[in-house]
């Protein structure tokens, strides 16, 4: 009876031990595991060390860089159970090829050491779901990574990449990719095979053209290429058919494709600082499109259609060469900041008064003669800001303006503001500095609004 007692528990002391080489523990049960910092103490007890942290982030504190590791011992590989192992903030050069034996690794971060190449053995890490990368001196990736099945992220910025690793568009199942300040002059038409993919990271590069097939990247969520070299974008953009978030700011194109009016479920889109001289009619179809910057380009004028985007909260026109404003502009009831600085404006659509939830209006710096008595419906701006025009009175009804607080008109060619100005309560600045203003209306001014800073 004895006998059997002993046979059972050692048959259970082997289960348990079998189990334990197998299971794969989620997330949060991991983070719940012994989180061991010794190498040497892990190798007391191998088969129960399922998390390691060698990283020496913080140790140099006081000045101490001995834990600070220079090449990471063979005996890595006999952690057979190991699923989560952090290397980062080291010095490491190389990786032993003993990494291939931690089968049950789930998350690995290198990041922050001056690796130049992977082993081909961490192909063999099938269950590996993410690996950090970044900040290291790699200049490729191993054809073995495609071993890498599970693998849903991987980081790659700022390494010495100028040709996009052929092993990454294997990676059927990858989530995210991100391989910002890099030197990458372009992607492989291969990228159009990552068919999972929801996050790209390709900013800070060299990158001068997206290939066609990007648009076989069906369930990409977003794209960010600022900082690129682009001149125009594939019209195979337009089969982006789940992306939200698109970064195209820094980057020198000079016109856009119609297909982007494919992107029906786009929320924000930054255009800043390129070289557009006109917006496809085509925009009208960014139904969902809440954020457009275009600040920095060469906008002579705008579509008709921009009107059509109903769910717009925030433009960003500035420093552009807008001559006029289309009427529609006044269909975009959402928007409550309206940024149209350094333009060449000379008048404003008389529509413009049926943007009623405008807060902000910004136009200096415009060639502005006269405005609109409409303006006076735009009863909740609180800032509006005309200086560095021409105006040589306003109209008086924008004392309708009731929530007014600050108005900068400096730089222009008043010699007197409306008589009903203080029918506005709430003014508490005004700015008519650089104007024509006599000495009997600054009295009147000042005597209007005693507590207001007034700049003549």
């Amino acid at each position: 009876m004895k006998f059997i007692l002993v046979f059972v528990a050692l048959i259970g002391i082997m289960s348990n031990f079998l189990f334990a080489q197998n299971q794969l523990f989620d997330s949060l049960t991991l983070s719940n595991q012994r989180l061991y910092t010794s190498l040497e103490e892990a190798l007391k007890e191998p088969e129960k060390v399922f998390r390691l942290d060698l990283s020496s982030y913080g140790a140099d504190t006081w000045g101490d860089q001995s834990s600070t590791l220079t090449e990471l011992p063979a005996s890595i590989g006999k952690l057979l159970n190991l699923q989560e192992l952090d290397l980062s903030e080291n010095k490491l050069v190389s990786l032993p090829v003993a990494i291939g034996n931690l089968k049950n690794l789930q998350y690995l971060y290198l990041q922050s050491n001056q690796l130049k190449s992977l082993p081909a053995e961490i192909g063999k890490l099938s269950k590996l779901k993410r690996l950090n990368l970044e900040a290291n001196r790699l200049v490729d990736l191993p054809a073995d990574l495609k071993g890498l099945t599970a693998l849903i992220s991987i980081d790659l910025d700022h390494n010495s990449l100028s040709n996009f690793p052929a092993s990454l568009s294997q990676l059927a199942n990858l989530e995210e990719l991100s391989m910002h300040s890099n030197s990458l002059q372009a992607l492989s038409a291969q990228i159009g095979s990552l068919k999972k993919l929801k996050n790209l990271e390709i900013w800070d590069n060299r990158i001068a053209q997206l290939p066609e097939e990007i648009g076989g990247l069906t369930s990409l969520e977003r794209l960010d290429a600022n900082s690129n070299s682009l001149t125009n974008l594939p019209s195979g953009i337009g089969n982006l058919s789940n992306i939200k978030f698109l970064n195209l700011t820094q980057n020198s194109l000079t016109k856009l494709p119609a297909s982007i009016g494919s992107l029906k479920k786009l929320a924000v889109i930054d255009l800043s600082y390129n070289a557009l001289v006109m917006l496809p009619a085509e925009i009208a179809g960014l139904s969902l499109l809440q954020n457009l910057d275009l600040t920095s380009n060469q906008l002579v004028s705008l579509p008709a259609e921009i009107g059509k985007l109903a769910n717009l909260e925030q433009l960003d026109l500035n420093v552009n060469k807008l001559g006029s404003l289309p009427k529609e502009i006044s269909n975009l009831k959402k928007i409550k900041e309206l940024v149209l600085f350094q333009n060449e404006l000379t008048a404003l659509p008389l529509e413009i008064g049926n943007m009623t939830n405008l807060a902000s209006i910004d136009l200096n710096t415009n060639k502005l003669t006269t405005l609109p008595k409409e303006l006076g419906k735009l009863a909740n701006v609180q800032v509006l800001v005309l200086w560095g025009n021409k105006l040589a009175g306003l109209p008086d009804e924008i004392c309708g303006m009731s929530s007014l607080m600050a108005i900068e008109l400096q730089d222009n060619q008043l010699t007197k503001m409306p008589a009903c100005i203080n029918k506005i309560n709430n003014l508490i600045k005004i700015d008519l500095s650089q104007n024509k203003v006599s000495a009997e209306e600054k009295k009147r001014l000042t005597d209007l609004f005693p507590s207001a800073q007034l700049d003549f």
